[in-house]
C-alpha cells in the first residue's frame, strides 16, 4: 500500500489524505505553503511540509514561478509529537470529512481514500541540488499532464476518446444501501451539481458522491464528497438534483444537454453496475441506438400501482442497463446527454428506459443560486400543517396510502421512520410475553397509547394489514419454492413490504404529531423560531381552538418548500418529550361509557339481549400520583315470558371491579393493576346487583396495562390483557 498523506494548513482542520502529486500541485497553484504540516497515513506526527523532500523541492518550484528566484530554504524544526488524529469519514474507512465550513480562498477539500500504487514516503531533510531538480522535474512533468487532460484530476483513457470524456463527468451515488449513477452538469451558480435517478436518493439517506481519479495506468484513488443537498427533485419523472456544499465546479468536466433524443440515433449509456464476479471499480459503458422515443407512465413504487399513464417525455434504448446504471446518462455521438437512465424491461431484451433530456432541461431551470433558506413565517407553518389536515389526514386510509410520504416528511427523518416500522413490525409478530407476561403486541400499544392522536391508526389499519399479510411469507416462498409452512403456495406480495409498512408509519407518527382525531382542527400558529444554531429545523408552538393548552410542531425547509420534522438531528422523536400537558384536576372524577341495548348471541341456540355499561372512579393528587377503580357492568335481558332462575328477573346484572394505580406523566396516566394474584393475573372482584348469587359470565378480561389520556372534553382509555394490542374507549363525565 503506497503512502498518502494528511495535510494541516495553518489554523485549519486535516484534510486528505491526498497522493503526493496532488499535495505537489495545490503547493504549485499556491494552496499550500512552507507554514503546512503534514501526517502520513498510519502515522501519528505531524512534521513539517518542508521536511518532506519531495514537497520541499515544489515550494521551491512554486516559490520560483512567482518571485523569479529561489529563496532560502525554510529552516528545519524537529518533528512534532502532538497527536492529531484525523476526524474519521463516519460511512466507514479511514476518509475524513471535509471542514464544515471551508475556507473561501482555498477549493473545498474531497475525502479522498488511497488506493495501491500511491506514491511512497520519501524521507524528510534536505539534499543536494542535484536531487532537488530531480522532483522538480517530476513536478513539472505531473503539471504539464494536469494541464493536457484540462483538469486537476487525470482520468486514464478509455477504449475510446469519446468515453474518456463522458468518464470524466461521470460519479457515483450511494445514499444509505442504495447506489447508483449520476454525472455533473451545469447549474445556476459556481458550485457543483449532479444528476441522478430519484429512486437512488429517495430512502433519505445522506447522499455521498464519488468519483474515481486515476493518475496513470496503475495509481488511482477515490473522491469522495458526503457533504451534500438534494436541491431538487421530480418523482414522477424518477429524477434528482444533488449539489457538493461549497465546491466548485470548475473542478469537473460537465456534460452538455442535447436539444432532444433523435430516433435511430447511436447512444451510449453509462453506469457503474453491480456484480457478484468481482468488485467493479470504475464506469461501465453500454452502445446502442435510440429504438423510439416514447412517454412513460407514473408507477408508486411503493405500492406498484399506476398513478399516470402516458406522463412522461422519455426515451427507448437498445443498450443494455443493469441495477446500478441508474441515474447514469444516455450519451448521444457529441457526448451530450440525450437522456437518463431509469428503465430495465426485464422481458424484452435491448429494450430498457431513459427520461427525455427535455425533461431533465425543465427541472434544470428550476434551480435556483444556492443561497441559505429564509426562516418560515407563522402563516407559512399554518398553511402546512392545514394542507396536512385537509388534503392528506383527511382522506381514506386507502387513499392516504397512495400519497408519497416525501410529500410532506422531511426526507432526513424518512430512514428513522423505516427503522421505526422494522422494529413494530419484530414487536408486532412476538407472541412471547416477557417477565411481566407481557407480548410483543401489548408492549408496543402501551407506548403509542400515551402519544396523542390515534396510536398506529393507519398501520393497524384493516386495508393496511390486508396488503401486509403476505409480507412474511414472502421469505417462506423463496425458500420454500413457493409454498408456506403449511404446504400452500404462499401469495407474494404486490407491494414494496418495508417501505409501504414505513409509509403507514409515517402517516401515524404525522397524525400523533398534528394530535390528529379523526376530525379537521383549526389552528393557531403563534411563534417560529429556530431549534438551535446547528440544526435546519424550527420549533413552532401551534394550538387549536378551544383548547387552552399549546403543543410544538418541528419543521424544515428542503427543496424551497417546508417539510414536517419528526425527529430531532440525533434521531430522537420530538413527539416523545412532552406534546402538551394536561392537569390533574382534569382526570378527577367520575367518568362513563353507557352503551345501548343490543342482541348478542350466547350459544348457536340462545341469542338474548344484553346491555353495558363502564365507570371509572380516578383520583390523582398534586405530585400526580393516581389511583383507579375500573367498574365494568353487564345486563342481560331475557326473551318476554321469560325469567332468569338465579333471581326470578326477567333481567340480570353480573359485572367485575377492578383497581390501578400510576403516575400522571407528559399529558398521560399509564397504569398498573393494584393487586394480583399468585400467577400475576390482576385481581378482581365480582360486582352488580345479580353478580355474587348469579353464574353467568361476565365476559371479560382482566387488564394488565391501562393508559388514561385527555382528549378535549373526554377521557380515552387504552387497555389490553397483556396479549394484544391495546383497545381504545371514550369516556364521558
Amino acid at each position: 500500500m503506497g503512502t498518502a498523506w494528511f495535510v494541516m494548513r495553518t489554523k485549519g482542520n486535516p484534510e486528505g489524505p491526498y497522493p503526493m502529486e496532488l499535495i505537489v500541485k495545490y503547493i504549485y497553484d499556491h494552496l499550500i505553503d512552507a507554514t503546512a504540516e503534514v501526517c502520513a497515513t498510519g502515522q501519528s506526527v505531524w512534521i513539517k511540509i518542508t521536511e518532506v523532500e519531495a514537497f520541499a523541492t515544489a515550494l521551491y518550484e512554486a516559490s520560483e514561478r512567482q518571485k523569479g528566484a529561489r529563496p532560502p530554504l525554510a529552516p528545519t524544526a524537529e518533528p512534532s509529537t502532538t497527536f492529531r488524529p484525523p476526524e474519521v469519514f463516519a460511512a466507514g474507512g479511514h476518509s475524513p470529512r471535509p471542514p464544515a465550513v471551508m475556507r473561501v480562498e482555498t477549493p473545498a477539500t474531497p475525502v479522498v481514500s488511497p488506493t495501491p500504487s500511491a506514491p511512497q514516503r520519501l524521507a524528510g531533510g534536505t539534499r543536494g541540488v542535484k536531487r532537488r531538480r530531480a522532483f522538480a522535474i517530476v513536478g513539472a512533468l505531473a503539471t504539464i499532464l494536469l494541464v493536457v487532460a484540462g483538469s486537476w484530476a487525470i482520468m486514464r483513457p478509455s477504449r475510446t476518446t469519446r468515453d474518456a470524456r463522458v468518464r470524466q463527468a461521470l460519479v457515483h451515488v450511494v445514499a444509505g444501501d442504495s447506489g447508483g449513477a449520476g454525472f455533473f452538469v451545469a447549474g445556476p451558480d459556481a458550485n457543483a451539481y449532479v444528476v441522478t435517478a430519484y429512486h437512488v436518493i429517495e430512502s433519505g439517506d445522506p447522499v455521498r458522491i464519488e468519483r474515481m481519479v486515476e493518475v496513470s495506468d496503475k495509481k488511482s484513488y477515490v473522491e469522495a464528497y458526503p457533504s451534500t443537498e438534494v436541491v431538487a427533485v421530480d418523482p414522477d419523472a424518477d429524477l434528482a438534483i444533488v449539489r457538493l456544499k461549497e465546491v466548485q465546479a470548475d473542478r469537473f468536466s460537465t456534460l452538455p444537454l442535447a436539444k432532444g433524443p433523435v430516433k435511430d440515433e447511436k447512444i451510449t449509456a453509462h453506469g457503474f453496475p453491480r456484480s457478484n464476479l468481482g468488485k467493479l471499480e470504475s464506469s461501465v459503458s453500454q452502445e446502442g441506438k435510440i429504438s423510439a422515443t416514447t412517454k412513460f407512465r407514473v408507477l408508486d413504487r411503493v405500492t406498484r400501482r399506476e398513478v399516470r399513464a402516458n406522463a412522461i417525455e422519455g426515451i427507448i434504448i437498445s443498450a443494455q442497463l443493469e441495477p446500478g446504471y441508474s441515474g447514469g446518462p444516455t450519451v448521444n455521438e457529441n457526448d451530450e446527454v440525450a437522456g437518463v437512465n431509469v428503465l430495465k424491461d426485464k422481458e424484452h431484451t435491448q429494450q430498457n428506459g431513459a427520461v427525455s433530456v427535455e425533461v431533465l432541461a425543465k427541472l434544470l431551470a428550476t434551480l435556483k443560486p444556492a443561497e441559505a433558506p429564509p426562516p418560515p413565517n407563522v402563516e407559512e407553518v399554518k398553511a402546512l400543517l392545514t394542507k396536512i389536515q385537509t388534503e392528506y389526514l383527511k382522506r381514506p386510509t386507502a387513499d392516504r396510502m397512495e400519497i408519497r410520504e416525501s410529500e410532506f416528511v422531511a426526507s432526513e427523518d424518512l430512514p428513522m421512520v423505516r427503522k421505526m416500522a422494522s422494529e413494530i413490525a419484530e414487536l408486532s409478530h412476538d407472541m412471547s410475553p416477557d417477565e411481566n407476561k407481557i407480548t410483543g403486541p401489548a408492549r408496543l400499544g402501551f407506548v403509542f397509547a400515551g402519544l396523542p392522536g390515534k396510536g398506529l391508526a393507519t398501520y393497524r389499519s384493516s386495508e393496511v394489514t390486508k396488503e401486509l399479510a403476505p409480507c412474511p411469507k414472502q421469505a417462506l416462498a423463496l425458500f420454500g419454492l413457493g409454498r408456506d409452512s403449511s404446504g400452500k403456495s404462499a401469495k407474494a406480495p404486490i407491494i414494496d413490504c418495508e417501505n409501504y409498512a414505513s409509509r403507514a408509519l409515517a402517516w401515524d407518527l404525522t397524525a400523533s404529531v398534528l394530535q390528529w382525531e379523526d376530525a379537521e382542527q383549526e389552528l393557531t400558529v403563534s411563534s417560529v423560531e429556530k431549534a438551535n444554531d446547528d440544526s435546519r429545523a424550527y420549533k413552532a408552538t401551534v394550538s387549536t381552538k378551544g383548547s387552552a393548552t399549546s403543543f410544538s410542531v418541528w419543521v424544515s425547509t428542503e427543496q424551497g418548500r417546508l417539510r414536517l420534522k419528526l425527529f430531532d438531528d440525533s434521531g430522537k422523536p420530538y413527539w416523545i418529550e412532552r406534546h402538551g400537558s394536561a392537569d390533574a384536576a382534569a382526570f378527577n372524577g367520575t367518568w362513563y361509557v353507557r352503551g345501548t341495548r343490543q342482541r348478542v348471541v350466547l350459544s348457536d341456540d340462545v341469542t338474548i339481549d344484553a346491555k353495558i355499561t363502564e365507570r371509572l372512579d380516578i383520583s390523582v393528587d398534586a405530585e400526580g400520583n393516581a389511583q383507579v377503580k375500573h367498574h365494568f357492568l353487564r345486563e342481560w335481558y331475557t326473551d318476554p315470558g321469560k325469567l332468569w332462575t338465579c333471581n326470578q328477573s326477567n333481567s340480570m346484572e353480573v359485572g367485575m371491579e377492578q383497581n390501578f394505580r400510576g403516575v400522571l406523566k407528559e399529558g398521560a396516566i399509564r397504569m398498573f393493576p393494584t393487586v394480583q394474584n399468585r400467577d400475576g393475573s390482576p385481581k378482581t372482584e365480582r360486582v352488580g346487583v345479580d353478580g355474587r348469587r348469579c353464574t353467568l359470565p361476565v365476559h371479560y378480561t382482566a387488564d394488565k396495562l391501562f393508559v388514561l389520556r385527555i382528549v378535549q372534553n373526554k377521557l380515552v382509555l387504552h387497555r389490553t390483557d397483556g396479549s394484544t394490542y391495546p383497545e381504545r374507549i371514550d369516556f364521558a363525565r
